[in-house]
This record gives C-alpha cells, sequence and structure tokens, in this order.
C-alpha cells in the first residue's frame, strides 16, 4: 500500500462518474458517518432498485477473510469491486454495458491519468 495508491482509492470512493447515470458514488451506500452503510435495511442502487440486502459496512473490511457476505469467493478488493459496478440483478453503480465510457470518463478526468501513474508506475 502507498500513499499514492490510498488518495487514488479515496477519489474514486466518492465519484459520481463512476455510476451508470453519474449519481451515485461507492460513498453514496457505505457512508462514513453510519459505519460505511446506508443506514437502509434494503440498500437502494443507482437506479433506484431495492435490493435484497442492506450496504454492508465497510468498517475495518481490510481485516476481514472476505469482502462480501454474498460471496466467500471474493477477497480481493479488485474481483469484488466489479460486482457493484458491474452487475445486473440487482442494479447496483450501473455500468453494465458501458465499460468504454467509463474508461473515456476516468481518461477525460482531471487528475486521473496521473494519479493512476503515481499509484501503478
Amino acid at each position: 500500500m502507498t500513499p499514492a495508491k490510498v488518495e487514488l482509492g479515496r477519489k474514486l470512493f466518492y465519484d459520481q462518474a463512476l455510476s451508470g447515470n453519474s449519481t451515485y458514488s461507492c460513498a453514496s451506500c457505505h457512508r462514513q458517518e453510519l459505519a460505511f452503510t446506508d443506514g437502509r435495511a434494503r440498500a437502494l442502487g443507482s437506479t433506484g432498485e431495492i435490493h435484497p440486502r442492506s450496504a454492508m459496512s465497510l468498517a475495518n473490511v481490510a481485516y476481514s477473510a472476505t469482502l462480501t457476505w454474498a460471496d466467500p469467493v471474493l477477497t480481493r478488493l479488485e474481483d469484488q469491486m466489479l460486482t457493484p459496478m458491474f452487475n445486473q440483478q440487482p442494479v447496483e453503480l450501473g455500468l453494465a454495458g458501458l465499460e468504454a465510457a467509463l474508461l473515456e470518463r476516468i481518461a477525460s478526468s482531471p487528475g486521473y491519468p496521473a494519479m493512476f501513474a503515481a499509484a501503478f508506475p
């Protein structure tokens, strides 16, 4: 872990451009002031779809053996993040089918190219 990776991760976590309709970020459902949950009994995705479960708390998740209660095989953040970004049932961030647009958003966003270069030289 490096300071550059932490800074990039923080920016990505709060960036609403990482949802299909640019209205949600990871922080929309994992709010720091609510122990990184959304405080709801059932989470709400970027399209308004109600989920079967609540948003899992991310407090101290680095110490967990798995990153989700829905799939115990997911033990790396790089793998787990694909579910909220691209899952279609239920829709969370709503990016399925928008992969090229997502890459364009990131590439054209001020700061991201330099931040990625610093985090992954």
